[in-house]
């Protein structure tokens, strides 16, 4: 039986990672190595460096600007100081070459530098007390014996003794005068004496070489070969290559270092005769042919590229087998499946190829039996380390078990290997990267996803949501800070001490972005979405989850902010759309009416959120043809008549529907002119206006004690109530005291259905709730919900008034209210501002000022003028100091 050689990772174990890279030689030590081969060079300052070629290697490094080195930018390592070496990296293969393609198990590890020999002995010291090193002296093997070479040999052997690593180095050279010289300042030293690959040295009559080799390499080795005084030997050449054994040892050299595939066993078996330990070194070898050829010599050490990895060969009897398998794998037939990788795995033992492995664990984790899985796992990765397979499987069993720190560790090292996933292991690693909220990572990730999968809707989808969830998150809140937000809400502590990080959630966004764009994103533009397709499809709950998590972000920012977003962004919120849209296509035979209403939501760019509103409606219909109510057609396009100054189409949706309460209303207000009246003290004497307009309106009316007639007038016909302050028990009481002052009561019937049921003793009051313009999805103009002046404005339109002026409103500029008004404080509480969207609620006045339907007082009229972005520039400097972030 063989004996099994010492196995030495050459240069590292080139196949795992970078060559002679510190990240080689760690995994070399944790794979369990004998030791591994490097090679030396001098820095113009006379630093040993470790490094195989005599120059830069463009094939796995980066210039310190970051670019990928070309062959034409290599320099000699000796032209440079170890300073200005450490400026380049090599951890990863050279994109712009087939080097990945000749390593395809190549792990790429960032951040790698050419390491010197004392940092390589460094690590072997403090990862194991036995690893060993095999140093190949790298010199010029064809210049004259000049002892050229002997700086470096002293160098070497100066830096082991001062490392007190004597015991643990070995060295090697083609160059024998450099292990001559070893052996004579250090006797003791075990010296590897290397040899070519004979048909290098001499003309076979193959074609091919056991060996690739440059044409000039190849005819200078063999000419001075065929002189029989090669200057490398030293003066031991033999005249033939199968006298290297006895001039090895003739030369006091401790191994015959080969290159394995011109050995053979009368070779081996005459070295041994000698007491000479026979090496074999290789090429990256990697197929199983080789792999059982190598492994079939009576070697002492093989010095390998890849390291304990087990090439083994698929017979066409297991093939057979595996075919099985894999059908009832393929069919989902786990317990089948494993039945039969059992069989094999158990047949072939340690010959059992790296597929049996992963593929018997996919059947174990199918079946849940996780234990198992990794148990299969742990021994294929100790057989087949960077069997990309095998860490594909780790990872989805780490996903199973939901370890999504360890799911990420490998993910990434998977990711690393094979530059493109499959789209199932795509998904894999982004649910990890989700679960970890790794938003960074899957960020990026998605970014790649969608290129490679553009059809992708999932892929596209959630990398909108990340993109607009990054920005949001950048430009406002910190994650941390809004996760620990989430968990004090939620641990149903008292409302006060909620309010109060609410408010230090709003200082921390007011007034911090200002952007030069027109585009903005709002809290509700999620919520509408997501109640839509709540309502009337079954959507994916990681979407649902997304569109919550950017909708809370939103609110905190939201009217207050001027959140405006760059044109990327709004190119994600899009693609949001477009893959919810697609997500369902469902058809439906529509009236003219309703088509009529389709065509103007198109015009109005909200075909999305309303054709589904409209599709749902036509999904619960079992008839083919459906009608929207007039209400429903006025709801979805009415208000946007009203903001274009088509008052008559306005008027004419309305008129449809208008309710008993609604007739009154019209008699009462038609032709009138209308003085709305806010609460604001802004100078202006305008009682005497205000009392001379046919109706007054003011709102949430509890009398007008505190207001000063000069400024407020004295006059009050109707009131727009609230829902919220009917149903506070003092703030009603005050209403019930004065609310028979007035000839009308307009309310908001959110919460409060039916005024009636407040038992109030109205004496000749009429009441009528005002239009529900607030309602989720049905309103295309408003992204978060209306302020009063608002819901009357929209109202009051409706019934052919004559004039509309506004007085003693300043749109939240100022924060100076009538007491009376606020009742417990003269200054406004910003909080409740950014449960409003300041944006729309700003330009629908605006939009009537400009088009002559409304006048307004001096201070009103100069705020209207404002642009949606002065105004909200003035807003963020009024708000941005009012709460002061104590964290």
């Amino acid at each position: 039986m063989l004996t099994k050689p010492a196995i030495y990772a050459h240069r590292g174990g080139a196949g795992y990672h970078i060559e002679n890279t510190l990240a080689a030689f760690e995994f070399a030590i944790e794979l369990g190595c004998a030791g591994a081969e490097l090679d030396v060079h001098l820095t113009k300052d006379n630093q040993i460096v470790v490094h195989h070629n005599a120059k830069l290697n463009h094939l796995y490094t980066r210039k310190p600007n970051g670019q990928w080195l070309t062959k034409d930018e290599e320099r000699q390592i000796s032209e440079l100081t170890l300073e200005e070496l450490k400026q380049y990296t090599v951890g990863e293969p050279n994109q712009n070459t087939d080097y990945r393609k000749k390593f395809p198990k190549l792990l790429p590890v960032e951040n790698q530098t050419i390491p010197t020999l004392q940092e390589v002995i460094q690590l072997a010291k403090q990862k194991s007390e036995s690893f060993r090193l095999l140093i190949e002296i790298k010199t010029d093997i064809f210049a004259d014996n000049n002892q050229a070479w002997l700086p470096l040999v002293d160098a070497v052997l100066n830096q082991v003794e001062q490392e007190n690593f004597t015991e643990r180095a070995e060295y090697c050279s083609f160059d024998w005068r450099n292990l001559i010289e070893i052996k004579k300042q250090q006797p003791t030293a075990k010296t590897w004496f290397t040899t070519h690959p004979l048909d290098w040295l001499i003309d076979t009559g193959e074609e091919t070489l056991s060996l690739a080799c440059g044409k000039e390499h190849l005819n200078k080795l063999r000419t001075a070969f065929a002189t029989g005084n090669a200057p490398w030997y030293a003066g031991y050449q033999p005249k033939t290559p199968q006298g290297f054994p006895q001039a090895i040892k003739k030369a006091g050299g401790d191994v015959w270092f080969a290159y394995w595939k011109g050995l053979t066993s009368d070779l081996i078996e005459q070295a041994h005769t000698h007491a000479l330990a026979v090496a074999g070194w290789t090429n990256n070898l990697n197929n199983p042919k080789d792999y059982k050829a190598i492994n079939a010599l009576s070697l002492n050490a093989q010095c390998i590229d890849y390291p304990n990895y087990r090439f083994i060969e698929i017979t066409p009897e297991l093939q057979q087998q595996l075919d099985l398998a894999d059908k009832a794998r393929k069919a989902k037939n786990w317990q089948e499946a494993k039945t039969l990788y059992e069989l094999i795995y158990r047949a072939y033992g340690d010959e059992s190829p790296a597929e049996v492995y992963w593929k018997l664990a996919i059947s174990y984790r199918r079946l849940k039996l996780f234990d198992q899985s990794m148990g299969v796992l742990s021994e294929a990765n100790s057989f087949f380390p960077n069997q990309v397979n095998v860490l594909t499987e780790i990872a989805a069993l780490n996903n199973a078990k939901k370890k999504w720190s360890d799911a990420v560790l490998i993910w990434n090292k998977v990711k690393s290997i094979r530059a493109v996933l499959s789209k199932l292991d795509y998904e894999r690693m982004l649910i990890a990267l989700e679960n970890m909220n790794c938003n960074d990572q899957l960020y990026s990730i998605l970014e790649e996803a969608i290129v490679f999968y553009p059809e992708n809707k999932s892929f596209s989808g959630r990398f909108a949501l990340v993109k607009v969830k990054k920005d949001i998150l950048s430009n406002s809140i910190d994650e941390f800070t809004y996760s620990a937000f989430k968990k004090f809400k939620l641990s149903k502590i008292n409302n006060q001490a909620t309010r109060s990080v609410e408010k230090t959630l709003f200082g921390k966004t007011n007034g911090k972005l200002v952007r030069h764009s027109p585009y903005r994103v709002y809290a509700s533009d999620f919520c509408n979405i997501r109640n839509v397709l709540e309502r009337y499809f079954k959507i994916d709950k990681e979407i649902c989850a997304a569109l919550d998590a950017i909708a809370a972000l939103a609110f905190r920012t939201d009217g207050v902010l001027n959140n405006y977003l760059d044109e990327s962004t709004v190119n994600s919120i899009k693609i949001i759309y477009s893959f919810l849209e697609r997500k369902k296509q469902l058809l439906c035979l529509l009236d003219e009416e309703t088509l009529l209403a389709l065509v103007n939501l198109v015009l109005m760019d909200k075909k999305i959120l309303f054709s589904y509103y409209l599709r749902g409606l036509a999904s619960e219909k079992s008839n083919n043809t459906i009608r929207i109510s007039s209400l429903d057609f006025f709801k979805l396009t009415g208000f946007e008549k009203l903001v274009e100054n088509k008052i008559e189409d306005y008027i004419s949706y309305s008129e449809l529907d208008y309710t008993a309460e609604d007739r009154d209303f019209k008699e009462y207000v038609a032709g009138k002119s209308i003085a709305i009246v806010g609460p604001v003290n802004n100078g202006i004497l305008s009682g005497d206006e205000i009392d001379n307009s046919d109706i007054v309106i003011r709102f949430n009316y509890k009398g007008l004690t505190g207001y000063e007639p000069c400024y407020f007038g004295t006059k009050t016909n109707i009131s727009l109530y609230l829902d919220h302050d009917l149903l506070d028990k003092k703030k009603s009481d005050l209403i019930e005291h004065n609310v028979n002052d007035l000839d009308w009561v307009l309310f908001r019937n959110t919460k409060l259905k039916d005024f009636s049921s407040l038992g109030f003793n109205l004496q000749g009051v009429k009441v009528k709730p005002s239009l529900k313009i607030w309602e989720k999805n049905k309103n295309p103009f408003f992204k978060g919900f209306p302020n009063a002046l608002q819901i009357v404005l929209f109202d009051i339109f409706r019934f052919h008034v004559g004039s509309v002026k506004l007085f003693n409103m300043d749109f939240f500029v100022s924060t100076n209210y009538e007491s009376s008004y606020m009742r417990t404080t003269t200054t406004l509480d910003p909080f409740f501002l950014t449960w409003h969207d300041l944006t729309s609620n700003f330009a629908m006045p605006k939009a009537l000022f400009n088009s002559g339907l409304i006048e307004a007082d001096e201070i009103a009229s100069k705020i209207l003028r404002l642009s949606v972005k002065d105004y909200m520039e003035i807003m963020d400097k009024t708000y941005s100091n009012v709460y002061e972030d104590n964290s």
